[in-house]
């Protein structure tokens, strides 16, 4: 099962760990370290299936499993796990009330053990509309960073990034779009590093650049960054992935924008052959 959710198969994934999870049950004298672990896999892997309310279950049952004398940080490690997934789901507000009560649980030292909490309230913050109080926190975040968390860094500056973009176009400063250019080309730049130019994660954060270069107006930059998003999407992916979909609207807006339109409706026909268009959102459809 742990392989299967590594590699992307988290149906089948699911069927074992809930047999596991079975099993363990039955035998409850069984090692309850790894029951708690199992039904947090559990809930991965109904969460990667959109079986929100299952996953919820599943780490609620995973808290309830944590022994007596097992250590503090497994029952927030869970915790924030609930929150995260509380976020998807829709619970903004229940998110940040359970990120913030582990804020003041969690010891002040180190800092840098802070910022995966941070990063998890700022995203409840901004999906409740509060970005400018969600900046900072991704601020402080970004702040208590250690240089041995690369991957955090990416993501924090992709979301802090966002917190500009979000804006609507024309209600946004230069000085702020210079801002998030600076944060994106840097979290670029760090995934690069970590997973090389085919990854989802490269092709998620190239994307976002090329949405920055374009509403600044650098066009031949945001085309660059765009189909380097799009070239790691069709390697990675089958043409009717979510991806993929992203990836060429976002290409041919800027093809629109440069006023390339043949180019641009050439590139829709190819993906509008084979993509399924209902799981995306309006704009991009």
């Amino acid at each position: 099962a742990s392989i299967l959710l590594q590699t992307g198969a988290a149906e089948r994934a699911a069927e074992l760990l809930e047999a596991e999870t079975a099993l363990r049950e039955e035998h409850p004298y069984w090692a309850p370290e790894e029951r708690v672990e199992a039904f947090r896999k559990l809930a991965r892997a109904r969460q990667l299936l959109r079986r929100l309310s299952e996953a919820e279950k599943s780490l609620q049952a995973a808290l309830d499993s944590v022994p007596a004398d097992a250590p503090v940080s497994c029952t927030l490690e869970i915790q924030h796990e609930l929150a995260d997934l509380l976020n998807i789901r829709g619970d903004h507000a229940q998110a940040e009330e359970i990120v913030r009560d582990l804020l003041i649980t969690l010891p002040s030292e180190p800092r840098s053990e802070r910022a995966p909490q941070l990063l998890t309230l700022s995203h409840s913050i901004a999906l409740q509309g509060y970005r400018e109080e969600a900046r900072e926190i991704l601020d402080e975040a970004i702040s208590v960073i250690g240089d041995d968390q690369p991957d955090l860094l990416a993501t924090c500056l992709l979301h802090r990034a966002g917190t500009i973009l979000d804006i609507p176009s024309g209600d946004e400063t230069q000085e702020e779009l210079t801002s998030a250019l600076e944060d994106l080309t840097h979290s670029v730049h760090l995934q690069i590093s970590l997973r090389g130019e085919k990854s989802d994660f490269t092709s998620r954060h190239y994307r976002a650049l090329a949405c920055c270069q374009q509403r600044i107006g650098d066009l031949e930059g945001a085309e660059q960054s765009a189909r380097s998003a799009l070239l790691a999407v069709r390697q990675l992916h089958v043409i009717q992935h979510p991806l993929c979909a992203r990836s060429f609207a976002r290409l041919a807006s800027i093809l629109l924008r440069s006023g390339r339109d043949e180019d641009a409706q050439k590139l829709l026909l190819e993906a509008g052959t084979t993509m399924n268009t209902r799981e995306i959102s309006h704009e991009f459809q």
